[in-house]
């Protein structure tokens, strides 16, 4: 299954905490990887709300504890009105490799 999760960044208060980004809310699943791609890239019913300047493409294993197989970062472009395709954000976050989008 591919998860796409939302991914605000985090206050300048909260960085200084150590946080690498806000709040993330799992905005949608698919089957396969070109139908998740599609939902980011298109900004599929306002994925951005504002508020969430990353979004992330997650490959999950089924099962009971999920485990992560791949991961796509995606930024969003304020004047394009879309996300693009961007390497990790948070370099930190890329040595956790649990889901991000269902804990």
């Amino acid at each position: 299954m591919y998860f796409v999760t939302s991914v605000s960044t985090a206050s300048e208060e909260d960085k200084k905490l150590g946080f690498h980004f806000g709040g993330t809310r799992c905005w949608a699943y698919y089957n396969n990887k070109d139908d998740a791609f599609s939902c980011v890239q298109n900004n599929e019913t306002d994925i951005w709300e504002t508020v969430y300047d990353y979004a992330v493409v997650e490959q999950i294993a089924e099962g009971i504890l999920p485990r992560l197989i791949e991961r796509w970062w995606f930024e969003f472009d304020i004047e394009k009105r879309e996300y693009r395709q961007v390497e990790c954000p948070f370099p930190a976050f890329e040595q956790f490799r649990y889901p991000q989008s269902i804990g």
